[in-house]
């Protein structure tokens, strides 16, 4: 019923003549195309602009407009509150819209979605002004399989976002079944590998492509890339994960590389960080991360070699340890739903939101990680690392709990949580207390 009346509202307003002309204007001021190009591009402006609102209720007519003129693909797209497509359905729960920021809080639900349940970097948000934005799930629902994402953008001019617009967000595709090995030990004897390893062919740049080499697809760490010799890959040495194996192991230009494939790895989003690690627990970490790619499609490879600097003499005194990560499917599909820049609740509501008191929606794990995420800008402190957040109830007695954090940086954040009674409800959870404890200097 909500999105139906905001639908109807919607689809009785239409542009003046001057403000097309102003925004077909605008458009073509920012691109000069060749004049052998122009007829064609008038031509297809002129079809879109003449009839934009039909334009817009098209994915191929949406994305051409709004390429060209975002302010009017934006004013003729219609509120759509919510999306099913291949049998998910994606829907907007609330909207809060702030200064320089918006916020709303999307739910993607269906029997695809698990608790893992990641956007892989395929969502898009659509405003008319240039715009930056992040999108984490702060909550899940087992029963329903629905999944709930904080999907935040905020001006890039810092000016107030303008009230009563519209944005529009999209996803193409999320990734569900993640398999997460912390800290873990590979079973791998790396004084069995003291020895020089072949390489295999690569390169960088164009002018020195091969048949059959690697490509060079990027990394980190110190010096140049391109000199980094690969190693050849071949049979596995061990796999930590189903989607992550130990390809080769030895040295190359006098350093000790660790090589591990990564299978699928554009429908898994498989990744790995790799060291060395003594009887002591002292860590040596990687000089450099070297990405290699051959082929593709279904034929494509991917590799990661982790290159230290190591003797051979001391590889006896150290073991191979890693975080190893990967997902098990690859749902596609369009989803885009369309919402106005207003918000949906009273200030009350959206005080007992901010507080962890949503009736009937925010549970621990929502109180939880709201809190967090707040207490990062506030204290201006990392807590979340590249997976998400890494943290473990240590005490949990029903209505009482303590949450322990472990930061990117080593330190740890301890942060107690109670059940309060609630009106109509079972209780909800409130933050009583936090503290840090920072990692000891050895």
């Amino acid at each position: 019923m909500f999105s139906e009346t905001y639908q109807k509202m919607n689809e009785s307003v239409t542009p003046s003549p001057e403000l097309i002309q102003r925004t077909l204007q605008h458009a073509q001021k920012r691109r000069q195309p060749p004049l052998r190009r122009t007829a064609a591009i008038a031509a297809a402006l002129t079809v879109l602009l003449a009839t934009p609102a039909l334009a817009a209720r098209t994915e191929i007519g949406y994305q051409a407009l709004y390429l060209i003129a975002p302010a009017a693909a934006q004013f003729f797209q219609p509120v759509r509150m919510s999306c099913t497509d291949n049998g998910l359905t994606m829907e907007v729960e609330a909207v809060r819209v702030e200064g320089d920021t918006a916020q709303a809080y999307i739910t993607l639900s269906g029997d695809a979605v698990d608790k893992t349940c990641d956007l892989y970097d395929s969502y898009d948000f659509h405003l008319p002004f240039d715009q930056e934005g992040h999108c984490e799930q702060v909550a899940y629902d087992d029963a329903s399989h629905s999944a709930t994402f904080l999907c935040t953008v905020k001006t890039m001019s810092g000016q107030a976002i303008p009230t009563g617009g519209k944005m529009t967000f999209s996803v193409r595709e999320f990734l569900s079944g993640k398999t997460v090995l912390k800290d873990a030990v590979v079973d791998l004897d790396l004084a069995d590998y003291d020895a020089e390893a072949a390489t295999a062919p690569t390169w960088s740049r164009p002018s020195e492509k091969k048949p059959n080499a690697f490509y060079c697809t990027g990394g980190g760490g110190t010096g140049g890339l391109e000199n980094i010799p690969m190693l050849l890959p071949g049979d596995p040495l061990a796999n930590p994960i189903p989607s992550i194996s130990v390809s080769a192991a030895g040295y190359a230009d006098g350093l000790f590389h660790i090589q591990v494939q990564l299978k699928n790895r554009m429908e898994t989003d498989a990744h790995c960080f790799l060291w060395l690690e003594d009887s002591d627990g002292n860590r040596l970490a990687p000089l450099n991360d070297v990405y290699h790619t051959r082929g593709q499609g279904a034929e494509q490879e991917d590799y990661l070699d982790a290159v230290f600097d190591i003797s051979p003499a001391e590889l006896e005194h150290y073991t191979l340890h890693g975080d190893f990560i990967a997902s098990s499917k690859l749902t596609r599909g369009n989803w885009r739903v369309t919402f106005l820049l207003e918000n949906t609740f009273t200030e009350e509501a959206l005080t007992e939101i901010s507080q962890g008191h949503r009736t009937g929606s925010f549970d621990r794990q929502d109180t939880l990680l709201t809190f967090v995420s707040q207490l990062e800008q506030q204290e201006q402190r990392t807590i979340r690392g590249p997976e998400g957040y890494d943290y473990a109830f240590q005490e949990d007695t029903g209505d009482a709990a303590l949450a322990v954090f472990t930061c990117p940086d080593g330190a740890q954040l301890q942060v107690r949580l109670e059940k309060i009674p609630y009106e109509d409800t079972t209780g909800l959870w409130q933050v009583t207390a936090y503290g840090w404890q920072e990692k000891a200097i050895a």
